[in-house]
């Protein structure tokens, strides 16, 4: 129920504030605020006293307040350096508005010492270049402004644009090479959950583009940093400040080539999955919650009958995909303090048809230098998505010193996917023919209360988090059948119909995990600075205390023959060539046709949590005129466990872990623009609960099974970077910066044979580098010369090579070192843009690609398998029609070039003639046409 309430909270929240456009029975007030000169004062406070309604003036000096009753009041303005102003027997009249234009006198005895109060703009390009320029350690990020100006639609999509970060899967990101384990994600400074189920990472495709503030990749350690990473700490922080009172509404229509007004073949599904919640699959209502196996043979046919026939599929036309949300931006006055809120609802519904080739092989032959072939397959493969995204974001200002702010995300995904497989089995001379039908649902929900206080005398802050977080995965059904014949042959497909329970033939899967996180952490820092010609002395302190609690239960079944002892009943002639949609029908549910049985394992179902306790304590302080060091000790103790009902005390995780993690940054600034750093930290990287748990997922995309690794191994990493960076303006900088890593046990993910599949699984590699250089520029053109157009056209451009080898020590396996999985050797990202205020035009042009990478790595027996390098560019145009209303259009992956993972046939590390495919597709084209207008 977790995910009715969230859903419910933040439409109360949505419709708490909008409260104040539909008051009924209310007056309203407006003028402008004004000085003796006639100059509008921007940012004066206007209250109505006795309704505890206010706000702030405009940009020209405006101000308006509604939902006021009827009757007589006082207006009260102030602003700082000027006289308090009261304005009495102002008379408010049902439905109209008053005008009361005021004027300000200014004061002698505040004029002398006058401080501006505001809030901090931090989304735009100035704000996010001047974080990255005053931080402590070597990071790099993207702003809310320049993510407008692309056709970027999630997370995902905008950390493409961000120096030595590579995307894989469309979800998940690599950041200087480096799996995507090894980074660290927070959500506005909390730790965000693992969303997927069979690899520790976080689903950047979950959180809409439209909901950011920005985007920060911290690539160097610092004490108040989680130590649990060694790509990067990335932090997204979502949309709060707000300018001004707004209504955006956004809507967009996109066309994929090769899947829109095509034919898609998908379930009939649940009346709820346009909002991502399935409320029709799953398990029969009073299924039994103990295993089957333990069941009578009448017991199993009275099972057998509750099952619902769900295994056809209907032919639905593929809409252009649908985006639509509604943005609301408030600011006002209780009782004094200032209140500002930002609520947000983005859903999007979107189809794809992809054509997929895969292949299989048998082991090279050094005699022939060739691989045979063993199957070749091509997938088609329907999919439709539904995206809802919540946000609902306050800020509390009780003074220029105290502030709360209470942050909630609330995300639903759900994916109906079929896929239909027909190829063929060379070396068993068969034809395939085989189906699967999905269904995944996620519900996200984050929310934080958070505390930002400064002391009386400005040199002290505190600032304080609580937190929680939910994740829910659900695959309530995932149906999973295959069928052959004799190739070339004139006969029917046979259903293959298992002896006993089976994960791919005539199975059925269902899957729930939940998991809780609680958190809390405070920073407590102090600047010793006591004159303006001394330098900055900062000391600072913090804790960190987090739980997380997971549930994880599955149970797999499959359709067998009632009597397979006597396989040649006449009742089973031609039998299993029925059609999809009958054969596992009631009917056929009898003594002598058919039965499920369960083959659920005591290692499908484990309960883990883990308590993770910090603290931490560093300085901060500049010395012989231009440098500056900051330095610490960061202490993590970290208890984890998880259980199974399984007997094998192999399949049990209980330890604790005390990791002390020294770091030390320094700078050189050479002037007002340049500087310098060097960074050392010491990290970790822990292995998280799938990945530890024994479970055995059986995934039919690949067509392997992924299972977890209880001992696995804690990596200790120490990382070293240097950076040179240049500031030519604001809005500018130019990095070029070299890194070194050092892995011990470094964690990744291997491919091995299994009994009958392919097997992913997770190991350690006894030790590994990284070493790389990156360069990053944002800068405009105005300096080629003064024509207007170069004036508007700015580049954004990063690039990044990276080289690392893990050393695989005294073993058996022929190579003695190799590239670390999921590593790219070089990264491009570019951006052209183009922005001419006056003409409301915008134009970007974006370009990225990654070096060849391996996916997984194999052994002596299973080759590695390599991602192949894929040239991206994507266009966007934007025209403002007036200030409020706007239209973009663009195209995603121009080239639309072949996604390609290889095998590594012959295991000489390259790609060449002699390697065959393990899976290649085309994506499509991708345009969208939207527009958007903001009241």
């Amino acid at each position: 129920m977790n995910k009715f309430y969230s859903i419910l909270f933040f439409l109360f929240s949505i419709l708490v504030f909008a409260k104040s456009n539909v008051l009924a029975q209310t007056g309203s007030v407006t003028g402008i605020v004004k000085d003796s000169l006639g100059e509008s004062l921007i940012g004066a406070t206007v209250f109505v006293e006795g309704a505890g309604l206010g706000t702030a003036t405009g940009i020209d000096g405006d101000y308006l307040i509604k939902g006021i009753k009827p009757g007589t009041y006082t207006i009260k303005v102030e602003y700082l350096g000027y006289e308090n102003k009261m304005v009495h027997n102002v008379i408010i009249n049902v439905d109209e508005t008053t005008k009361l234009n005021i004027e300000m006198k200014a004061d002698p005895e505040q004029i002398a010492e006058v401080v501006v109060i505001g809030t901090k703009v931090t989304n735009s390009e100035k704000a996010v270049v001047q974080e990255i320029k005053e931080s402590e350690e070597v990071v790099t990020g993207v702003s809310a402004e320049q993510i407008s100006k692309s056709q970027d639609r999630t997370t995902a999509d905008v950390m493409r644009r961000i120096p030595g970060v590579t995307v894989v899967d469309n979800r998940f990101v690599v950041v200087r090479g480096l799996s995507e384990r090894y980074n660290a994600v927070m959500l506005n400074d909390m730790m965000a959950p693992s969303t997927e189920i069979d690899r520790r990472s976080f689903s950047f495709d979950v959180i809409p583009s439209g909901l950011l503030d920005r985007l920060l990749i911290y690539k160097s350690g610092a004490a108040d940093l989680p130590g649990d990473f060694a790509g990067a700490v990335i932090k997204v922080y979502t949309r709060n400040i707000v300018d001004t009172n707004a209504t955006q509404i956004g809507f967009s229509l996109s066309d994929r080539v090769g899947t829109t007004f095509n034919n898609l073949h998908l379930e009939k599904g649940s009346g709820t999955d346009f909002i991502g919640v399935d409320s029709k699959r799953g398990l029969p209502s009073d299924f039994p919650k103990d295993n089957l196996r333990n069941y009578y043979s009448n017991q199993l046919l009275d099972v057998s009958k509750s099952f619902k026939n769900s295994w056809s599929t209907q032919s639905v036309t593929a809409l252009p995909d649908m985006r639509f949300n509604i943005n609301l931006s408030r600011k006002f006055f209780v009782k004094g303090i200032k209140v500002s809120n930002i609520s947000s609802v983005n859903y999007t519904n979107a189809y794809t048809y992809f054509k997929i080739s895969r292949a299989s092989y048998d082991a090279y032959d050094e005699s022939t230098q060739n691989t045979p072939q063993r199957t070749s397959v091509n997938d088609a493969q329907y999919s439709r998505n539904v995206n809802i995204g919540l946000i609902s974001n306050w800020i509390f200002e009780y003074n220029s010193r105290n502030k709360i702010l209470f942050r909630n995300l609330y995300t639903r995904l759900g994916t109906s996917q079929t896929t239909e497989r027909n190829g063929v089995d060379l070396m068993n001379k068969y034809d395939l023919q085989n189906l699967a039908i999905w269904y995944l649902s996620r519900g996200i929900y984050m929310g934080q209360l958070q505390g930002e206080h400064n002391l009386a005398n400005d040199k002290t802050k505190f600032n304080w988090t609580v937190g929680y977080s939910n994740i829910n995965r659900n695959e309530p059904d995932y149906r999973r059948v295959r069928s052959q014949k004799p190739s070339g042959s004139n006969e029917a497909f046979q259903i293959q119909i298992p002896s006993s329970a089976s994960t791919f033939d005539a199975a059925r899967f269902y899957s729930n995990m939940n998991e809780n996180l609680v958190m809390t952490s405070g920073d407590l820092e102090h600047n010793f600075k006591d004159s303006d010609t001394t330098k900055p002395f900062i000391v600072k302190g913090g804790y960190y205390f987090e739980y997380k609690k997971r549930d994880f239960e599955a149970r797999w079944l499959s359709y067998k023959w009632a009597d397979f002892e006597n396989p040649s009943l006449p009742e089973n002639q031609n039998f299993n060539a029925q059609p999809i949609d009958q054969i596992f029908g009631p009917g056929n549910i009898a003594p002598n046709k058919l039965v499920i049985e369960e083959g659920t394992n005591l290692t499908d179902a484990y309960q883990a949590n883990s308590f993770l306790s910090a603290g931490y304590v560093g300085t901060s302080f500049g010395f012989l005129n231009n440098f500056n060091l900051s330095t610490g000790l960061r202490l993590e103790n970290y208890h984890q466990e998880l259980t199974t009902p399984s007997f094998n005390p192999n399949d049990k995780v209980n330890s604790t872990n005390i990791n002390l993690l020294p770091f030390a940054n320094l700078s050189y600034t050479f002037s007002e623009k340049m500087l310098v750093r060097a960074a050392f930290s010491r990290t970790v990287n822990r292995g998280n609960f799938r990945e530890l748990a024994p479970f055995s997922y059986y995934d039919f995309e690949y067509n392997v099974n992924y299972v977890g690794n209880p001992k696995l191994k804690i990596a200790n990493i120490n990382n070293y970077d240097l950076r040179w960076e240049l500031y030519p303006s604001p809005s500018e900088n130019i990095a070029l910066g070299v890194f070194y890593k050092s892995f011990i046990n470094p964690i990744e993910i291997y491919n091995e044979q299994g009994a009958s599949l392919p097997v992913f699984t997770y190991g350690n590699a006894p030790k590994s580098s990284s070493v790389g250089a990156e360069l990053e520029l944002r800068k405009s053109l105005s300096f080629i010369s003064n024509y207007k157009f170069l004036e508007n056209l700015s580049i954004v451009s990063n690039a990044s090579v990276i080289r690392s080898r893990v050393d695989l020590g005294n073993t058996d396996i022929k190579e003695k070192s190799r590239p670390m999985q999921g590593q790219s050797p070089y990264v491009i990202n570019a951006g052209l843009y183009y922005n001419n205020p006056d003409t409301r035009w915008q134009i970007s042009l974006l370009y990225n690609v990654i070096g060849k990478r391996i996916f997984l790595v194999g052994n002596n027996n299973t080759p590695t398998i390599y991602e192949m390098p894929r040239n991206v560019m994507d266009l966007t145009i934007t025209k403002g029609i007036t200030n409020r209303f706007l239209v973009k259009i663009g195209v995603q992956d121009l080239f639309n070039q072949q996604y390609k993972l290889m095998y590594d046939s012959n295991f000489d590390s390259k790609i060449t003639s002699v390697d065959g495919y393990f899976q290649k597709n085309r994506r499509g084209q991708y345009i969208t046409a939207g527009i958007s207008y903001t009241f």
